[in-house]
């Protein structure tokens, strides 16, 4: 049986196993809940506006640009909740455990394109294909196979791992990431140039830095968007 790409949680989740994606994962609790389920409803609403409408190459487009600004809409909460949840990513230390195991999975279970660690949340962009199209396969970190979609999967091995050296290093215990993350299928080289600027200039457009390389938490992968 061919694996399936398409589910849906409560955030729709698309998962071709050789494609580019952005994905977003948060701190557990950093979202108000109410602001979040507007986000939620808007996104439900557009939504229904489609159905049984033929998904025409101008439908899709629009439909991708909101999804895309799904993004954006958490995105701004994260950066002015206030004190809604911790911001535990702004310790060294933690931050440290992120980016280590994000590079380590670098050539590995991934081509890692590009991250960024916030004070609550990460951005990671990264290509499957790249390494299924290597001549071998993408080592997914989860041989129970628990889910079927490599991003899914992907990420609960990821956040399993940092949410447990996170906790040992910040002498807690509990639930430290929320459970389910945001992933975005980036469609071709315009929509990668795009993302990528996205994601480093994440911490200018929060007002944490002046440039993107004044924050230490960013990373682009030598040539994408720099000569270097």
């Amino acid at each position: 049986m061919e694996n399936p790409v398409y589910y849906e949680r409560n955030l729709p989740h698309y998962q071709p196993p050789d494609a580019s994606y952005l994905v977003n994962i948060r701190l557990a609790g950093s979202l108000p809940a109410q602001a979040l389920e507007q986000i939620r409803y808007d996104y439900e609403f557009f939504k229904r506006s489609l159905a049984g409408k033929f998904l025409t190459k101008g439908r899709m487009v629009e439909y991708r640009e909101r999804q895309f600004q799904y993004i954006l809409d958490v995105d701004r909460i994260l950066d002015t909740s206030g004190k809604q949840g911790e911001y535990w990513l702004q310790r060294t230390e933690v931050a440290e455990i992120i980016a280590e195991a994000l590079h380590h999975r670098d050539g590995k279970t991934y081509d890692l394109l590009s991250y960024c660690i916030m004070p609550n949340h990460v951005h990671i962009v990264f290509n499957l294909g790249a390494i299924a199209g290597s001549g071998g396969r993408a080592d997914l970190g989860d041989p129970s196979g628990e889910s079927p979609f490599p991003v899914t999967r992907l990420m609960a091995s990821l956040k399993k791992y940092t949410a447990r050296r996170a906790n040992e290093v910040l002498g807690r215990k509990g639930i430290f990431w929320q459970h389910e993350s945001f992933d975005h299928v980036i469609r071709d080289s315009v929509e990668l140039e795009r993302i990528l600027w996205y994601v480093i200039n994440n911490p200018v457009a929060a007002g944490l830095a002046k440039s993107w390389t004044d924050w230490k938490w960013t990373y682009c992968k030598p040539g994408l968007l720099f000569d270097e």
